[in-house]
């Protein structure tokens, strides 16, 4: 049985054993169900306008003083990272809202 149904059985007993009851309004029985974003990657990923996947990245956070990291290698951090397009189809999938 579907959620729905279930949910308009219920409603059906209740005004069976309420007479005096008024039900104000009607479950809604049509439209697609929604898709839940995947919430990692809604933390993760952004998408541009041109349909790029944006990401961050790694080695970034902390500790970017010394510690192996140059000077060179923290100003290419800067610039913007994108997925590779081998993943993208995967990362808008989870992302259908974006």
């Amino acid at each position: 049985m579907a959620h729905t149904d279930l949910g308009l059985e219920v409603q059906k007993k209740f005004a069976a054993a309420l007479p005096e009851a008024v039900v104000e309004k009607q479950p809604k029985l049509e439209g697609r169900p929604k898709i839940k974003t995947h919430s990692g990657a809604k933390k993760r990923f952004k998408l541009t306008k041109n349909g790029k996947v944006k990401r961050g990245h790694a080695f970034r956070s902390h500790l970017l003083n010394g510690h192996g990291k140059t000077r060179k290698l923290k100003r290419a951090y800067r610039k913007a990272s994108y997925a590779d397009k081998t993943n993208t189809a995967v990362i808008k999938r989870m992302l259908p809202y974006a």
